[in-house]
């Protein structure tokens, strides 16, 4: 036997006892177990799979108790064996470290393996995402740069200012034209004597957009509305970005304009018939535009469908002489 505290050769060498080197079963027992448990190796780029040998190897960790040493009373309860107290004493304290040693390896094993496993699932899961955002993200080639038509809402100048809110809080509360684009639209509503706000990403519809009286705000509309408070608006047009963005643009721009109206509210969405919208196209920006224009009811199914804030009711205006359809819809609460 090794010195006290040192790990030496764990085995009786009695003549009546197991051969020398060999364990007792118990022991070896024990170790079979902490066997069982060792990790097997890291899983190959699979998500699924490493998140069940996640789940699985935390049924498997250990629950040691922590060691609070041996007990204060354990001399007195040996009294009759004074001649082998000495002996005993070593014995026990290298049990007492082997055992402190074995329990903080086999956590440490375990935990090995979990971490592993963790880490298996979060390469894999970053590796998904990142095919995703390539995915999503096509040629990156920004709008901004793809000669696509302004939405002529001329048609709508002059019943606009009647579907924006009559009374009520809604009719105090600013108004947000975005995009600015042709600037008869930024002048209607400044003329029935609201706060209005014009937002456009583009420098010169802004420039445009400053002589109507309106405050302005070079921004994407989406990002306007997103930093805007719930509630804080009566009323929001928005035209032009609602044609060319991508579906979930589209879904993130009215969502954040719901969000920010407040109840009683009015959302009016001015997007372009599609066919003109395709007539208009040059090649280049037919290929490269991230989205079209969606159809009246098209907005009419899907308004009151949004989970940021029912819509009480949604009104559609189809064209008659222009290129652009109106969809007028109510905030609820």
């Amino acid at each position: 036997m090794g010195a006290p505290g040192q790990r030496g050769e764990r085995g009786a060498t009695a003549d009546d006892g197991p051969p020398p080197g060999a364990l007792p079963a118990e022991e070896q027992a024990v170790l079979d177990a902490f066997d069982r448990m060792a990790p097997q190796g890291t899983l190959p780029w699979d998500f699924e799979a490493a998140l069940r040998r996640f789940e699985d190897r935390g049924a498997l960790l250990p629950r040691p108790r922590p060691w609070f040493g041996l007990p204060d009373d354990l001399w007195d309860r040996g009294r009759g064996a004074r001649a082998a107290e000495r002996m005993l004493g070593d014995v026990l304290t290298v049990a007492a470290n082997l055992l402190a040693e074995d329990t903080r390896q086999a956590v440490m094993d375990a935990t090995e393996g979990v971490a592993e496993a963790t880490w298996d699932a979060l390469r894999h899961l970053a590796g998904r995402v990142e095919r995703l955002e390539s995915g999503a993200a096509g040629l990156t080639v920004e709008p901004a740069v793809l000669d696509l038509p302004d939405p002529d809402a001329a048609e709508w100048v002059d019943l606009l200012p009647g579907w924006l809110p009559a009374d009520g809080s809604a009719a105090d509360l600013p108004v947000v034209v975005g995009e600015a684009g042709r600037t008869d639209v930024v002048t209607a509503v400044v003329a029935t004597g609201r706060p209005t706000i014009a937002v456009d990403p583009r420098a010169d519809r802004i420039r445009a957009a400053a002589g109507t009286g309106a405050a302005v705000e070079l921004a994407d509309v989406a990002d306007h509305l997103r930093r805007r408070l719930p509630g804080s608006l009566g009323a929001v047009v928005v035209s032009g970005t609602v044609d060319r963005a991508s579906l979930a643009g589209k879904a993130d721009l009215v969502d954040q304009a719901l969000r920010a109206l407040v109840p009683g509210g009015i959302l009016v969405v001015l997007a372009t018939d599609q066919a003109s919208w395709e007539s208009a196209l040059d090649p280049v920006a037919a290929d490269l535009a991230p989205g079209r224009p969606l159809r009246p009811e098209t907005w009419a199914l899907v308004l009151p469908r949004r989970p940021v804030r029912p819509v009480v009711q949604v009104a559609v205006h189809p064209a008659a002489r222009g290129t652009v359809h109106a969809v007028v819809a109510e905030a609820g609460r």
